[in-house]
């Protein structure tokens, strides 16, 4: 999931909304993230990629959430874009270069619609010692998408990066910050809340991934209880600049999507959503 205009000193990550008037949608991996900060807003602190995952925004107190969607987009996303445009929620979507290049209508609702377009590699590779080693092969990932990408990207949005399962190492920053069209992203940016599935001692659920969600066939109740308990026990820390993140709809697997979550729902309570 993605959302509005944000400052961070660093950021990112995923979460999920689903509706009381029950519809059944098919979605990707859905991120609650700690913002994104249009290209005007950046400083050069935070510009550039840097050695570590972009954790915490340095923005408390807010009281804003953050929605950012990984790994799209699909046949399935311009129905999660309706959502998003029925409750005036703008997101940021982490997108593959793979999957970007056969839906060029979707990229240019996603910036017609407000939305920030970023780049989350290529293929979806773990960008660990292999790419560490080569270089070149690293460059490819994350240029083929920004190939993909820059004609829709609105142009006072920024770029941002995220790392496909959030592996990433300190020598990338140099190789990437030494390209002169890829040194403009900021990255690589995590999530904070949706990031795994915990339980307390006596087998609640504490958190929450919506992807884990699926593979242990709960509902899109029980796993909205884990997102939400993540966020409440966050929000009594006062990091209330919370990023979430979600698969988007790169996975072909059903759950009930609660509009009202957004609209009217506890994640609304004294909240609004930015990008």
């Amino acid at each position: 999931m993605k959302a509005e205009a944000l400052h961070w000193g660093k950021h990112v990550m995923r979460f999920h909304f689903w509706s009381a008037a029950a519809t059944t949608l098919s979605v990707m991996v859905l991120a609650l993230v700690f913002l994104a900060i249009p290209a005007s807003r950046v400083e050069n602190a935070n510009a550039y990629f840097q050695q570590n995952n972009i954790r915490a925004s340095g923005l408390v107190g807010t009281k804003t959430l953050s929605l950012t969607f990984d790994d799209g987009p699909s046949t399935h996303t311009a129905e999660l874009l309706d959502v998003l445009a029925e409750n005036n929620v703008k997101a940021t979507f982490f997108l593959l270069g793979t999957r970007a290049r056969h839906h060029s209508v979707l990229l240019e609702r996603m910036a017609r619609e407000g939305h920030i377009i970023a780049n989350h590699s290529y293929n979806h590779a773990q960008l660990g010692r292999r790419y560490a080693a080569n270089p070149d092969l690293l460059v490819k990932q994350i240029a083929g998408t920004n190939e993909v990408i820059n004609e829709f990207a609105r142009a006072d949005q920024g770029y941002y990066f995220r790392a496909p399962y959030g592996v990433w190492r300190g020598v990338h920053a140099e190789v990437l910050n030494s390209d002169e069209e890829l040194k403009r992203y900021v990255g690589p940016i995590y999530w904070d809340i949706g990031g795994e599935t915990t339980f307390d001692d006596e087998g609640n659920i504490r958190t929450a991934a919506d992807w884990d969600c699926w593979s242990r066939d709960w509902s899109a109740d029980k796993c909205t209880s884990g997102y939400l308990k993540e966020i409440s026990r966050k929000k009594a820390h006062e990091r209330t600049r919370l990023g979430i993140a979600y698969q988007d709809d790169c996975i072909e697997l059903d759950f009930t999507w609660r509009r009202d979550f957004v609209a009217t729902g506890d994640a609304r309570k004294g909240n609004t959503f930015q990008i």
